[in-house]
């Protein structure tokens, strides 16, 4: 594979506060969204709020960066009931991942913003299991306290 040393010009790299970084993380966990939807969601949103936006414009992209992962999952699954032996590996890091995750909502409390944020993007990656819903509802809960605080 090549890569290639020049920068896209359509691509942005953005870095976040961690209170603003939550609430993406929230809408992400709301909308159940993959990793680089959210903040392409939120930007066509605030496109379309300030009227920069056609109407078949918005519903476009507005479709294209609201659907869910859950849409994606029902072929990877089948995929992955053809090899018996990577399912049973799986389940096994699915519970190990499982029980780290009770871990951290044990500790939720005395964790900093930047644990929270961390074992939050870390959660997205397992947005089924148990323990990791539970962390990114507490994320959730975390973004909008902070909002009433502001």
């Amino acid at each position: 594979m090549v890569v290639s040393s020049k920068k896209r010009s359509n691509a942005f790299t953005s870095y976040f506060d961690t209170c603003i970084y939550l609430k993406i993380i929230g809408v992400q966990a709301e909308l159940g969204l993959g990793h680089a939807f959210p903040v392409s969601y939120l930007t066509i949103e605030g496109l379309n709020a300030l009227g920069k936006l056609d109407p078949e414009e918005y519903e476009f992209y507005k479709n294209r960066y609201t659907e869910p992962l859950e849409s994606v999952k029902p072929s990877l699954l089948d995929r992955a009931t053809d090899l018996p032996v990577v399912s049973q590996s799986r389940s096994a890091e699915r519970k190990r991942v499982n029980r780290h995750f009770g871990g951290v909502l044990e500790q939720w409390s005395s964790l900093s913003p930047k644990s929270r944020a961390y074992h939050l993007k870390d959660a997205l990656k397992h947005p089924t299991l148990k323990n990791t819903k539970l962390v990114l509802e507490l994320g959730k809960q975390d973004a909008e306290s902070s909002a009433l605080e502001s």
